[in-house]
């Protein structure tokens, strides 16, 4: 549907989370907590994206800065836990963006660009060329409990680590969106 016939982005999000969901085809052995973090990521982090970018996803690099794995397993248990999967990564690759995820753990068998660093290390985003980054995002990132508390991770040491390797990679009209827990 072009976006003339759109009157707003509540109806452009409402159109959007309705093609990504078709698009992802849940079977129906996808439990209902795995369709709703699909759910919570279209209506929670997709939106400050869309708005960011100006409603224009296709083409664009966008950086996921501890965008997930598909290895997580909760930290008392055995259980995987799917909650932590890189969704967002998942949903801009199917919506035409080019996503790049950047983890601590396992993306293996991912069908986007992904990286498996320590954001905590000097220079860990120097695999990325100079202004190559349209949006960098790092949703609930710097408060993570998992880097808090099992990694033992200072979050205002990895905060201004990779804001310094921003300012190099961002182009020079790009955003970083960031969100926390809070």
């Amino acid at each position: 549907i072009p976006n003339k016939y759109l009157s707003s982005s509540i109806e452009k999000l409402f159109l959007l989370k309705h093609m990504v969901i078709a698009a992802i085809e849940l079977p129906d052995y996808i439990d209902d907590r795995v369709r709703m973090y699909i759910y919570i990521t279209l209506t929670y982090q997709l939106p400050h994206l869309l708005y960011s970018l100006e409603d224009q996803l296709e083409g664009k690099t966008i950086l996921d800065l501890g965008c997930g794995n598909n290895n997580f397993l909760d930290i008392s248990s055995t259980v995987k836990n799917r909650q932590f999967e890189p969704w967002l990564c998942r949903i801009l690759k199917i919506l035409g963006a080019h996503p790049i995820g950047v983890d601590l753990t396992s993306l293996d068998d991912e069908t986007f660009t992904y990286y498996h660093i320590n954001l905590a290390e000097p220079n860990c985003l120097a695999m990325l060329p100079d202004y190559s980054v349209d949006l960098a995002n790092a949703h609930s990132l710097f408060d993570s409990p998992y880097m808090i508390f099992k990694l033992n991770l200072y979050p205002p040491k990895v905060k201004n680590n990779i804001i310094l390797q921003l300012e190099r990679i961002l182009k020079p009209d790009a955003t970083f969106v960031y969100t926390d827990n809070q």
